[in-house]
């Protein structure tokens, strides 16, 4: 059964399932194997507080970094003056984020690191490559570009970044590639509100949760986009659902609004005020099998019907996901409200 299964699975590894083309849901799909287009708008090169050992108050704003030593970023930690060590190690730098940034989509890019990170943007944990511990897997290859949430940065102050790495054997640290904040013009372009940040969340499985008045709150806050894995729930496969509010001023009462729900790992089924506006990937199917393993890189575009709309009120999405293995969630962007035609456009530079 389980190799027929499997046999199914790949015979459809290409399939998406669709809503019926209507007036309550349409869903735009692409897979987006392009080239990135960022745009580098400050530039992290250069001299970072590096201290070797392990201690998670590390990645606070409150810790005294006072007396770390300084080391070059690229570079490996031995030509800096730590041969021979393996472990972990912390790197820290208070770089000032422009206001002339705020309305931009913002990416941490640091390039390769030398095996495992994991990244806080003032405090709060952004992302990871990677794993340590028991479960230990080397990202070194990896080029690390963390899209960080609006809500995270200061803008026209210092903000803390703050990377744990973890060297498995050989060499260590940040070793190579492009470091700094850079945006991508063309998301800038596409996304007129944006939705990424805290989003609340909550294991299991329940249809209630979708509807807009429900009370979430006791649900964990995660950010999104990041695997949920990173986050806490290591051990999590199977169904999970986010819930965020949205406000959707008058003005765009007259446009055909989309919105931009990312990658999710890995099939999902979009509630937008409790009624179901799209899905990616069959949930049904896939608790007996891993069908829909190829949708987890598609990013997903749906349609907002006109009449389920609250201009100048909250609105509530609610994400239903359910992950066959390995890693689960929201994990990558474009995230947030467009229009029909800035859609559309995006779509035709994609397919470039």
């Amino acid at each position: 059964m389980f190799m027929r299964n499997l046999v199914k699975t790949f015979l459809k590894m290409s399939l998406v399932f669709y809503l019926p083309l209507s007036s309550f849901a349409q869903l735009f799909i692409h897979d987006s194997n392009y080239e990135k287009g960022y745009q580098q708008e400050l530039s992290l090169r250069g001299k970072w507080k590096f201290i070797i050992g392990d201690n998670l108050d590390y990645a606070k704003v409150t810790c005294d970094d006072s007396d770390w030593n300084i080391i070059s970023v690229p570079a490996y930690w031995e030509n800096e003056g730590y041969p021979g060590y393996n472990g972990y190690a912390w790197y820290r730098l208070n770089p000032l984020i422009p206001k002339k940034l705020k309305d931009n989509n913002l990416y941490l890019r640091l390039g390769r690191i030398d095996d495992v990170d994991e990244v806080y943007i003032n405090g709060h944990k952004l992302n990871q490559w990677g794993y340590h511990g028991q479960f230990y897997r080397s990202s070194r290859a990896m080029d690390r570009e963390y899209e960080i949430p609006p809500d995270l940065l200061h803008f026209g102050k210092k903000n803390l970044i703050a990377v744990r790495v973890y060297d498995q054997q050989g060499s260590g640290g940040i070793y190579q590639g492009p470091i700094g904040l850079f945006s991508r013009p063309e998301i800038d372009k596409l996304i007129l509100i944006h939705i990424s940040g805290f989003w609340k969340f909550n294991s299991g499985d329940n249809l209630s949760w979708a509807i807009p008045d429900f009370d979430d709150s006791e649900w964990d806050a995660l950010i999104v986009p990041c695997f949920w894995e990173h986050q806490g729930y290591s051990d999590l496969d199977g169904f999970a659902w986010y819930r965020k509010e949205l406000h959707i001023p008058g003005k765009f009462a007259s446009s055909d609004l989309i919105l931009a729900a990312g990658k999710i790992n890995d099939v999902d089924e979009v509630y937008f005020n409790g009624v179901l506006i799209g899905r990616t990937g069959s949930i049904e199917p896939l608790k007996d099998t891993i069908d829909g393993i190829s949708t987890w890189r598609i990013e997903r575009f749906y349609r907002i019907p006109h009449e389920l709309i609250r201009y100048d009120q909250p609105n509530t999405i609610a994400v239903r996901i359910f992950d066959a293995m390995r890693t689960g969630g929201i994990w990558y962007g474009p995230l947030g409200l467009t229009t029909l035609p800035a859609y559309e456009k995006y779509k035709k530079g994609v397919k470039k």
